[in-house]
């Protein structure tokens, strides 16, 4: 049998105009949360970069890097999602340079096999 619990509706209304019931302790009995696969953090540092393993599962992993100076990287994803949390810099994708910086994000899709970022930058990186 599936069961549904509501944790939020948006305030919608039942057909007398009552704000609907949400199921929260419910929810929160039903959730079976384990010891995630990766819960400390692991730091390694190759000459510009300081890369920070956040979490790590089956299905994806996060970073934090680090970069003050120059940094090098080959494809080990299908794609990556990276966000800039602070800084900023250049990407290097085959010769052609886009500027980077603190609130942007961007997309390195499967054909992208070699990168390079330059600058002083803070950057949560994901990929499956």
């Amino acid at each position: 049998m599936i069961r549904l619990y509501r944790v939020y509706d948006f305030d919608r209304k039942d057909d007398q105009g009552n704000l609907r019931d949400l199921h929260l302790e419910k929810s929160i009995d039903a959730l079976t949360i384990g010891e995630p696969a990766n819960s400390r953090p692991v730091t390694t540092k190759v000459d510009d970069l300081k890369s920070t393993l956040l979490v790590a599962s089956d299905f994806f992993a996060v970073y934090k890097w680090e970069i003050s100076g120059k940094a090098d990287f080959e494809k080990t994803a299908d794609y990556s999602l990276f966000s800039v949390l602070d800084g900023q810099g250049s990407l290097n994708v085959d010769g052609q340079d886009y500027d980077i910086a603190k609130g942007g994000y961007f997309i390195l899709p499967s054909d992208v096999q070699a990168w390079e970022i330059e600058g002083n930058l803070e950057l949560i990186v994901s990929h499956p």
